[in-house]
């Protein structure tokens, strides 16, 4: 039994609705079982994000629930943008009267960074830990409406100036930490620990529902996602493979939905894909992310830019082979168990989509190969190393570091 143990406060205020997650956010719920047993834990949430964290069913922590406001659960920019100004106030009223020797932020967002970085000012004391999974580029290099682009470039800028108050900043991928140093983050205050995944548990998942796709799209609705490429991406699949369906996965922004499947209906026939809506990890005591990932032979991850992409993890989990585009941390952490094409190249990208569902004994080789490098990224050893870090119990491992491969 752990005596006096720490009072550690985790702030997840990032999540936009009840029908989406990031990989960030994830992450948090994946380790904080063990940060838990280590920690008297109380976890700050909205409460569109409280239903997540009630499905995983963390029995050990306690919430604290932000009061909902009328701009939570919304699409429009303006109204995300006073959600987090509000869960900032609400956050720094809480945390002034709790008692806490450690803290830890989910996200880079400013509803997680500003309350964390007031605190820590007032009470030097604290150890802050942040979560850091990706630097935002310019908006001139991002598709997308330029004024939400600019908007959200210049509040990820904010919130690295307050980031400059954390203890300790953990990057989830090699890139980040690199462009931290960069900018003058001091090279004793980052880490490097990649992101994890439930592994055993999608590993031995049997399907409830078998969905009737060959490949998916899974992940949040939004331009910088690639999710434009999938229409033509789609079209030349369907020229070779003409009974082939596309499941796309995810929620996003009413106008984008709709201009998406405008898309998809001007370039594919409406039998070769279906938007199923956001699929949770955990409902009920399912799991329909998985059952979807179980069924399919592809994913496609046509992502413009990106950290260390949670669902490519799931999918290798599962046994599915990856195609994408060619970000670095297919070069750095997922060098097997995939297929790449040259960035924004959809011919290449349907091409190997199109060689992956012709041949099914390669198919099922990359998958297995696929498999097998998801292993490394299981969650249970990287929330040991992430309780090591935040909390200082003992030596911390280094992060796996797969080798390079060619190929596949």
């Amino acid at each position: 039994m752990i005596k006096n143990k720490p009072n550690l406060v985790i702030l997840v205020n990032a999540f936009v609705s009840a029908k989406s997650i990031g990989g960030g956010d994830r992450f948090i719920m994946e380790v904080a079982p063990t940060l838990s047993k280590s920690a008297d834990t109380t976890i700050i949430l909205p409460k569109v994000g409280y239903r997540h964290w009630l499905q995983k069913g963390l029995a050990k922590a306690k919430y604290i629930v932000l009061r909902p406001t009328v701009f939570d659960n919304r699409d429009n920019p303006f109204a995300i943008m006073l959600a987090y100004l509000i869960r900032c106030l609400q956050t720094i009223v809480i945390l002034k009267r709790s008692r806490l020797s450690h803290l830890v932020t989910a996200s880079h967002y400013l509803p997680d960074i500003l309350p964390a970085a007031v605190i820590k000012w007032l009470q030097p004391d604290i150890r802050w830990t942040a979560r850091m999974y990706h630097l935002i580029p310019s908006p001139t290099k991002r598709v997308g409406n330029p004024l939400t682009n600019t908007a959200v470039f210049l509040l990820q800028r904010l919130s690295l100036l307050f980031l400059r108050y954390a203890d300790l900043i953990v990057a989830d991928n090699r890139e980040t930490l690199i462009h931290l140093r960069k900018m003058g983050f001091l090279p004793n205050n980052l880490k490097l620990l990649l992101s994890g995944i439930d592994y055993q548990t999608i590993a031995n998942h049997i399907p409830r529902k078998n969905f009737p796709f060959a490949a998916a799209y899974i992940g949040r609705l939004d331009p910088h996602k690639g999710i434009f490429d999938l229409p033509q991406v789609w079209r030349l699949v369907v020229k070779t493979l003409p009974k082939t369906k596309l499941a796309i996965a995810g929620y996003g922004p009413k106008e984008t939905t709709r201009n998406l499947t405008r898309e998809f209906n001007r370039n594919n026939p409406s039998s070769s894909f279906s938007f199923v809506g956001f699929l949770p990890h955990e409902e009920n005591g399912s799991h329909p992310l998985y059952d979807l990932l179980k069924s399919i032979k592809v994913l496609l991850l046509p992502n413009h830019e990106g950290g260390w992409p949670l669902t490519v993890a799931e999918a290798m989990a599962a046994g599915v082979p990856v195609v994408a585009y060619d970000l670095t941390i297919f070069r750095t952490a997922f060098t097997r168990g995939r297929l790449i094409a040259p960035m924004k190249d959809k011919h290449i990208f349907a091409k190997h989509v199109i060689a992956l569902l012709s041949d099914e004994r390669r198919r099922k080789k990359i998958g297995h190969i696929a498999e097998k490098q998801a292993r490394q990224y299981d969650v249970r050893p990287i929330s040991r190393q992430f309780a090591q870090l935040i909390l200082g119990n003992g030596p911390v491992l280094p992060s796996p570091k797969p080798r390079s491969h060619p190929g596949q």
